[in-house]
């Protein structure tokens, strides 16, 4: 079962949300070969002016922070976030809506 695409957006903010709750900043990127690319717009957070870490990495998303201690139910947050930015990948903002090939 597939959500909307409103509702991963929303739950996209909200985990961002949960993860700086307690301070801090997360950005979230992706892995495109050797480069690490921002995704616009996945972020939460004040910034403090700190080195970011990288608090995720599994290959393909990569989420940065400042001063975001990690603990297990941060850890599980930052899986269903990657789970959810793998899922809305396979529905790039280009592909035409349903039934309209062709057209």
């Amino acid at each position: 079962l597939k959500m909307g695409k409103e509702m991963l957006d929303s739950e996209i903010k909200r985990i961002l949300r949960k993860l700086v709750e307690d301070g801090g900043k997360v950005w979230v990127a992706k892995r495109i070969g050797k480069r690490i690319s921002y995704i616009e717009g996945l972020k939460a957070g004040k910034e403090s002016f700190l080195p970011p870490e990288i608090i995720w990495d599994d290959g393909e998303i990569v989420v940065f922070a400042e001063k975001v201690v990690v603990n297990e139910d941060k850890e599980k947050l930052l899986e269903k976030l990657s789970q959810i930015l793998k899922e809305k990948r396979g529905e790039p903002q280009w592909e035409p809506p349903e039934g309209s090939e062709g057209t």
